[in-house]
């Protein structure tokens, strides 16, 4: 948990000082706790009890740290797309490929990776896009949505550049074709998680999608 987030949280009213001060052990208990808490509910299902009793607080030592429920989400939401970037951030720096259609079908695929082994931050993603009222949850899923367009728009601006990709197409649109395909890549899987006798290879329809999205933006 980066202490620079917990500061700028901190000057957004977001969290207290009394949080800031805490032990990074402790702050990290009450972030594991709260995005647990919201990634098995809904934000009007969610207990500040039960929040505190998991995280060995007092619900009055909670509201101290928090003030209100919806800054809990904030919190939450704050901590994890800063984990989310610096992930990303990282693969980027070490990935491999050259072709634009291997990099995007791998970014695909290494996404599904990256939530099998992080179930409890994939179920608090889906709450926050798709379960979750959209007014409450509008600036966690802005911030997603600026920094996956960002990772694609580099992707595609390459492909562009080596005729893999069309030129008389917008960066945006196209970026946003391939965020599509990622969302219902990522729904199946949700899908696959509630029914785990069914088989889905999503890997190989991660590669058959970029194969049809790239019929139609292929150079």
């Amino acid at each position: 948990m980066d202490e620079n987030v917990i500061v700028a949280l901190e000057k957004r009213g977001v969290v207290s000082a009394t949080f800031r001060k805490l032990e990074p052990v402790k702050k990290k208990t009450i972030y594991k706790v709260v995005l647990a808490a919201f990634a098995e509910d809904i934000f009007e299902s969610v207990s500040l009890e039960k929040v505190a009793l998991a995280a060995g607080i007092s619900k009055g030592s909670l509201i101290q740290y928090f003030m209100h429920k919806g800054n809990l989400l904030e919190f939450a939401g704050g901590i994890f797309l800063d984990d989310y970037r610096r992930h990303w951030d990282n693969y980027f720096m070490t990935e491999y490929a050259v072709r634009a259609k291997d990099r995007i079908a791998n970014f695909m695929a290494a996404h599904l990776d990256y939530w099998d082994n992080a179930k409890t931050e994939f179920k608090f993603f889906m709450k926050i896009h798709y379960e979750n009222s959209a007014d409450l949850t509008k600036g966690i899923r802005n911030e997603f949505l600026k920094l996956r367009s960002g990772y694609f728009s580099q992707i595609i601006g390459r492909g562009m550049e080596t005729g893999e990709i069309r030129r008389d197409m917008e960066t945006e649109f196209i970026s946003l074709l391939i965020l599509a395909s990622l969302k219902n890549l990522e729904q199946i899987y949700a899908a696959a998680l509630q029914t785990p006798k069914t088989k889905v290879d999503l890997k190989d329809l991660a590669a058959k999608t970029v194969m049809i999205l790239f019929d139609g933006i292929g150079g």
